[in-house]
């Protein structure tokens, strides 16, 4: 038996195919994808990523996963409370383009609440290679802590003048 591998013309195919499924039944969200020619390192060693552009696209989103999916990837963990969301991207955008996902990526997924439409920021934790076509990303809620311009010395709201409680005797 020997190894079947698809050509490029049928991966082109298949990614075109995925494309127009996630078109019909997947979402829209708005990624920022990482620029890691740019991307460095904090001095904590901590990832200090750099990103191209915003740009939309088509993803399938699974809220709910199966945990032999989940198996599948090395991705369950019984101690976790919650399973994460995963999200399926083509390998190759409609200009036939190879996309190429990171850890870091930052994804926009839309939602509803009491009829408002509002965004909630993910950031790709981990991504796995599934088939020829596909990229598996799981995604995590972004805390991503703000920057403070402000320094603690020079804020005029904090208050300077400690005056300490005197016992009553």
């Amino acid at each position: 038996m020997g190894k079947l591998d698809p050509t490029d013309k049928e991966i082109s195919l298949l990614s075109k195919m995925f494309l127009e499924a996630a078109r019909h039944k997947g979402t829209e969200v708005t990624i920022q994808l990482v620029d890691k020619e740019n991307s460095d390192r904090t001095f904590q060693n901590d990832p200090n990523y750099a990103y191209f552009q915003e740009h939309d696209i088509d993803l399938i989103l699974d809220e709910r996963p199966d945990v032999k999916v989940l198996k599948s990837l090395n991705w369950y963990n019984e101690e976790d409370e919650l399973l994460p969301i995963l999200g399926y991207i083509s390998l190759k955008d409609i200009n036939d383009e190879h996309v190429e996902v990171l850890k870091g990526t930052k994804v926009k997924l839309p939602f509803k609440l009491v009829g408002n439409e509002m965004e909630r920021d993910y950031q790709i934790e981990e991504v796995k290679f599934s088939s020829y076509y596909v990229w598996v990303c799981k995604l995590v809620p972004d805390r991503e802590e703000p920057d403070y311009e402000e320094d603690v010395s020079t804020n005029a709201d904090q208050d300077t003048d400690f005056t300490f409680l005197k016992k009553d005797n």
